[in-house]
């Protein structure tokens, strides 16, 4: 949202400079609009298996088709994301902490993830992540990365050491 508002006043800013610079506010004008008009996403085709990150502009989506077949598995994870400011004395304060539920595919290992929708209430994630697990044709499993050997070994070693 403030990514848009602020593209509206890139707009307002280029069309006043208009009179005093002519090419700077032509760009100033273009790029506000672009950041004011676009848009961000995911789209998913589970008739091909395919999705794509796209950006809309004016209407039309432009982004590349990528197959989800590497994306055996629909799992829902927890995340907190907090904003933190830091005083002269160098005090942190949180002023702001979100959780999201974000639905994400994931590769048979769990290492990739592909985050294809959020939400912020626990139970509406799962409710959307059973019916997107049913129609794109994956597992819906929960989270659980493969540990590899070298982070075995590394665990071992430090369990070893105390």
């Amino acid at each position: 949202m403030a990514l848009i508002i602020m593209g509206y006043l890139m707009s307002i800013m280029g069309i006043l400079g208009f009179s005093y610079n002519p090419i700077f506010g032509v760009i100033l004008i273009s790029i506000g609009i672009f950041v004011s008009q676009s848009r961000n996403g995911i789209e998913l085709n589970p008739e091909q298996k395919t999705y794509r990150i796209y950006t809309k502009f004016l209407g039309l989506k432009f982004g590349k088709w990528h197959s989800y077949e590497k994306y055996p598995h629909l799992s829902i994870l927890k995340r907190s994301i907090s904003t933190t400011v830091y005083s002269r004395a160098h005090v942190a304060v949180t002023t702001s902490r979100n959780i999201y539920y974000d639905i994400f595919l994931l590769s048979a290992n769990h290492r990739v993830k592909l985050m294809i929708q959020r939400s912020f209430d626990r139970e509406t994630a799962k409710k959307s992540a059973r019916h997107l697990a049913l129609q794109l044709g994956v597992d819906f499993v929960a989270f659980n990365p493969t540990i590899s050997a070298q982070t075995q070994a590394r665990h071992y070693f430090r369990k070893k050491q105390k």
